[in-house]
């Protein structure tokens, strides 16, 4: 019933798998390879001394991940920022995420322009715009 909702009919809940303990290390624990401190800022449309915002394969929203530099633990900190196309109500809230997964890709030609304005917006505060790859 409620209106941004992505879905419509019955939906089954999945069952919620048993705890696993200990959890199994992730990227960046227990000797594995942490991604992203190998690569560092590459592939981010905006960096400075602590923080680096990256892009995500493109999707059908402009969405772009803010995560500090500095390693914490099995996974960087991150926080997800998502944008919403003007005059879209459906995709307001949360529920975006869920959009993002049934409506098509945005074009190359026009994730790219969005992903510099992002990083360019960005660098006006401080710190560096990088062109999106």
């Amino acid at each position: 019933m409620w209106d941004i909702f992505a879905f419509e009919g019955e939906l089954l809940v999945k069952r919620l798998d048993d705890p696993v303990h200990p959890e199994p290390p992730r990227d960046g624990e227990g000797g594995n390879a942490c991604q992203t401190c190998d690569e560092g800022i590459a592939g981010s449309i905006w960096s400075d001394d602590r923080w680096m915002h990256r892009t995500t394969s493109t999707q059908a929203v402009p969405t772009v991940l803010l995560s500090p530099l500095e390693h914490d633990g099995g996974a960087h900190l991150h926080w997800w920022f998502t944008a919403r196309p003007e005059g879209f109500l459906q995709l307001r809230g949360s529920s975006v995420i869920d959009w993002c997964d049934t409506l098509p890709t945005m074009p190359d030609e026009e994730w790219q322009p969005d992903m510099t304005a992002i990083g360019v917006a960005m660098a006006a505060g401080g710190g560096s715009a990088h062109p999106p790859t």
